[in-house]
């Protein structure tokens, strides 16, 4: 059986999973499944590399297409309907600033376990003054699916949400908490807030550590804006890699003072993978820190075993994973994020 090397699969996938940018309707589920068990027969009994090629390129064409309409059809079902959600907070509290909305994870719809879990931003009711991330709660929300309007700047709110898997917003008409403990990100945070509360540059400190902005004041803004660095503000995939390298050369320097047995290179790889998924969790596990986590840990995982490869087999492999992962992404913006230098 002809073989297919990691770079042609990593194009086939790519290939399956374009199709959604320019799809104007999501076809039933029935021909989804069709192809999907079609391509699989073919893929695992066929020896032409051409016909395996295509073979993968349709399974994941019919993967996105079946997630697709499972939020197709989770969005028709909750469309203007009053439901019962178990939901999980997302957002962080801050100390010292009022939120009208906050945005939960929907684990839970009239007593069935979603998944995977959609996002959904909530007004909160007086019953939820109290809240704070980490808690889950019980509630009776009338649910709105998430809209769009194409503006002249293209850009697509609804598309932007999907992928995002934020797909509805929600008035609570009820809520009882089921776990009233905040998580260890918010509590994390609270304490930062507190010891950094004197700092002259404390806003800064809290958007760099998680990734939160409203601390920062106007003039602050201001500041960030007219020097061009308010982008620097924003967790992305260049802190990531600044994490990455900060834990590398940290355990560098602790390989010092150990025994000759553990001046490995492993472990500096290790401890730069460990401080990157870290460092996006405390980010809040925003998408752009999450991609990139997955691809450093994929260019880590290739210098693991020895590959030997050039950067732009690095880039491919990397996109085709979060294409397979996150089918709905832009595929530029990651496609820049990890674009290989040249040579």
């Amino acid at each position: 059986m002809a073989r297919m090397s990691f770079s042609l699969a990593s194009c086939a996938v790519i290939a399956g999973t374009l199709p959604l940018l320019w799809l104007w309707q999501i076809p039933p589920r029935w021909a989804s499944v069709t192809v999907l068990m079609i391509s699989t027969l073919l893929l695992a009994t066929c020896r032409s590399k051409i016909v395996r090629v295509l073979s993968l390129s349709f399974l994941c064409l019919a993967l996105a297409l079946l997630d697709a309409r499972s939020m197709l059809m989770t969005m028709t079902d909750i469309d203007g309907k009053t439901l019962s959600a178990e939901v999980k907070i997302v957002k962080m509290r801050i100390s010292g600033h009022q939120d009208q909305q906050i945005l939960v994870q929907v684990e839970k719809l009239q007593g069935r376990w979603i998944f995977p879990a959609f996002y959904a931003t909530l007004t909160l009711p007086n019953a939820m003054e109290a809240w704070c991330g980490g808690q889950r709660w019980s509630i009776r929300a009338r649910f709105r699916p998430l809209h769009s309007r194409l503006n002249q700047g293209g850009f697509d709110r609804q598309r932007w949400g999907i992928a995002k898997r934020q797909l509805a917003s929600a008035r609570v008409l009820r809520a009882t908490p089921i776990t009233l403990a905040c998580g260890a990100r918010q509590r994390l945070l609270t304490q930062v807030e507190q010891h950094a509360s004197s700092l002259r540059w404390h806003a800064i400190l809290l958007a760099l550590m998680f990734g939160v902005m409203k601390t920062l004041t106007p003039g602050v803004s201001a500041v960030l804006q007219q020097t061009g660095t308010m982008h620097l503000m924003v967790i992305s995939g260049l802190h990531i890699v600044l994490a990455a390298l900060f834990g590398w050369g940290l355990m560098r320097a602790v390989q010092r003072l150990l025994p000759l047995r553990w001046i490995v290179p492993s472990l500096p790889l290790l401890a730069g993978v460990l401080l990157a998924w870290s460092y996006a969790w405390l980010a809040g596990e925003n998408p752009p820190a999450i991609r990139a986590s997955l691809a450093y840990s994929i260019r880590t995982l290739i210098r693991w075993w020895g590959v030997t490869c050039t950067s732009w087999q690095v880039w491919l492999w990397c996109v085709a994973l979060v294409f397979l992962s996150e089918p709905w992404y832009c595929p530029t913006a990651f496609g820049s994020l990890v674009s290989p230098s040249p040579g």
